[in-house]
């Protein structure tokens, strides 16, 4: 009984497709190919596998120092303040503030360039009417 079953079993299974068909069928190993992995007798030499290794390091070693690089110098070129080249003297009026004074020597650009370098040739120090500015913008 268990004989009929098995061949009929077998027939069945023969004439059908299955996707798995081959994991219940036949244990096949899977080894690392010249492809990647899958089913093959070729196996890849030991001094292929390192040869590979070392470029895949080598080219990631070089992409990590490229992106780093970049970075500082996105990261300097953002800290570093334009280097000033005109030079003008400013008398201050009253109900003047970094910022009016910024929009009365630059009118047509954005003001907040000229703000940081006023603050900062101030170094953080009030105006006062009267008061005379050196302004390098």
């Amino acid at each position: 009984m268990m004989e009929a079953i098995k061949s009929e079993f077998e027939d069945f299974w023969q004439s059908h497709e299955y996707p798995y068909k081959s994991a219940y069928a036949k244990v096949i190993p899977i080894e690392r190919t010249s492809k990647g992995y899958g089913l093959s007798n070729k196996k890849l030499s030991l001094g292929v596998l390192l040869w590979r290794w070392f470029w895949v390091v080598s080219v990631s070693v070089v992409a990590a120092i490229i992106v780093v690089l970049g970075l500082r110098a996105g990261i300097l070129a953002l800290v570093s303040s334009p280097v000033p080249t005109k030079h003008l003297t400013y008398l201050v009026q009253p109900g003047d503030s970094l910022w009016s004074i910024a929009r009365k020597i630059e009118p047509h650009s954005d003001p907040r360039r000229l703000v940081y370098n006023l603050d900062s040739q101030l170094h953080g120090a009030r105006i006062y009417p009267g008061e005379k500015i050196k302004i390098s913008y």
